[in-house]
């Protein structure tokens, strides 16, 4: 017990002092990728209907949607922590910052499919009733998983162009291993169980 009060002291510090810049910065970013996305969306209606259709068929390919159109919530929690565990871990690869593209990538699906609704005369309540139930929990899962690959990406170039500010690699990938297993992960399990339980039963109020 005391192994673990130390252990989620050291996470809020993290939070805190490493990563809450990096936080805040890709939330706006976020943001503003799904507003891009609503727009575009908007101006381009065939695209984003292909986008969508394209994000339905990498869905069903990886086992998430059972025959009968519901949701395995094991293989929802396990597909979530991989790609989350990309989003962190593409970081390690010094310079290029890829989490940028899992940023864009994702916040502009959001913002497109918002646009479907507005296309098709669809209640911009019905949307959020499909987002906001597990999103509360999944949408800080992706946020955290980004800001610390941001944050490996950032702190690796600096060791390795020798600024002061560098944080030695052991202690960085520490910090990220600790967030990940003792927040991302309960947010994750969350979001599964709401996304299979609660989200289908939300929606249903407003259809």
């Amino acid at each position: 017990m005391t192994l673990m009060r130390s252990q989620i002291r050291l996470l809020v510090d993290f939070l805190k002092n490493d990563l809450k810049k990096i936080l805040l910065l890709t939330l706006i970013a976020s943001m503003v990728c799904i507003v891009i996305g609503f727009i575009l969306g908007l101006c381009l209606s065939d695209w984003s209907l292909d986008l969508m259709k394209s994000f339905s068929n990498n869905v069903k390919q990886t086992g998430v949607k059972l025959p009968d159109g519901s949701v395995s919530v094991t293989a929802l929690m396990s597909h979530n922590w991989l790609v989350t565990l990309q989003m962190a871990g593409s970081g390690l690869v010094p310079f290029l910052f890829i989490p940028i593209a899992y940023l864009i990538s994702n916040n502009v699906l959001i913002g497109a499919a918002a646009a479907i609704y507005v296309h098709f005369d669809l209640s911009p309540i019905l949307f959020l009733a499909g987002i906001i139930p597990h999103g509360i929990f999944e949408i800080p899962a992706l946020i955290l998983s980004l800001s610390c690959g941001f944050y490996l990406c950032l702190n690796l170039c600096r060791i390795i162009l020798g600024s002061v500010n560098r944080i030695p690699f052991s202690e960085m990938l520490t910090n990220v291993l600790r967030a990940m297993l003792l927040l991302n992960a309960p947010l994750l399990v969350l979001a599964a169980i709401f996304e299979t339980y609660i989200t289908p039963l939300v929606q249903a109020l407003f259809q």
